[in-house]
């Protein structure tokens, strides 16, 4: 008994340390830096807590911030830009290798800088920072590892100057082709800032109704963007309503359109025989010799 109890207590304490992870707490969650200059550069700081005591690696991680996190600021939205401003923030030295700031507190600083180009779209823009620590020295008694459990933060600021979001569909097209209708339409950004859209097709028709997506595309000012997608569909006559949409509005296009299936054109490529002209070039060929050497 006493050896299972031995070989019990053993596989208790390895399951311990094999699931010993660290957890790093992030405060402030979000910075706001409010409105800031074409050309300016503004410095930022957020701490990391945790209670443990060595160094620690930080790998930072920009990006854009997910549309669900930006449709959250429901009072803003008609002011947002959707433009990728991860490469406004520079990083030096990445990872980065933090040290106590606060030995009571056990925190650690991570401080960052933003400059603004002079080329930036007025209006709100946000990002998510995304900290990767790496602990440095691993717990001696610990055989698989440390795992660091961490949040992002969001970033907002606001780029001087008025935001106007609008466009307008230019067309929408519907081919047919083994059973499956392709829907494309072409939508014109004519606002000053990047939009995220998606177009929605409403099919209604005697034969067969639906409604399909497109996925998400980025576009800039005064840009046209494709939006398209399938889906199987019987053939015949069909109203067409195109729509869409972006963070703050829509527009539609209504049309009726004839889905059948589309004419493949065969392309009949001559045979060309090369033999005569290879045979009358050799000839010219012999013809220069002759009359140059002869």
């Amino acid at each position: 008994m006493n050896k299972f109890l031995i070989l019990f207590i053993v596989l208790f304490f390895f399951s311990i340390q094999v699931g010993k992870s660290i957890s790093i707490g992030i405060s402030p969650p979000s910075i706001d830096l409010g409105e800031l200059k074409r050309g300016e550069v503004k410095e930022f700081s957020f701490d990391l807590l945790t209670s443990y005591t060595e160094n620690v690696l930080i790998y930072v991680q920009v990006e854009k911030a997910p549309r669900d996190i930006i449709a959250r600021y429901t009072d803003i939205l008609d002011e947002i830009s959707e433009e990728d401003a991860s490469s406004w923030i520079k990083i030096d030295t990445n990872p980065i290798t933090l040290q106590l700031v606060n030995e009571t507190l056990q925190t650690r600083k991570v401080v960052l800088k933003i400059t603004i180009p002079q080329d930036a779209e007025p209006g709100y823009h946000f990002l998510k920072i995304i900290p990767k620590p790496i602990v440095t020295k691993e717990v001696s008694s610990q055989v698989g590892g440390i795992a660091v459990s961490i949040t992002s933060i969001i970033l907002k600021f606001r780029v001087e100057g008025n935001v106007e979001q609008k466009g307008k569909i230019l067309d929408t097209v519907v081919t047919y082709e083994n059973g499956r209708a392709n829907f494309e339409t072409y939508f014109l950004n004519q606002g000053n800032v990047t939009l995220e859209i998606k177009a929605i097709f409403m099919v209604e028709g005697e034969n067969q109704s639906l409604t399909v997506h497109s996925p998400y595309t980025l576009v800039q000012p005064n840009k046209v963007a494709k939006l398209s997608t399938s889906s199987i569909l019987k053939t015949g006559i069909y109203n067409l309503t195109t729509s869409v949409y972006w963070l703050s509005g829509n527009t539609s296009k209504f049309q009726t359109v004839e889905v059948k299936e589309t004419k493949k054109e065969i392309v009949f490529i001559p045979k060309i025989d090369y033999l005569p002209l290879i045979i009358l070039i050799i000839i010219i060929i012999i013809s220069y010799l002759i009359g140059k050497y002869v």
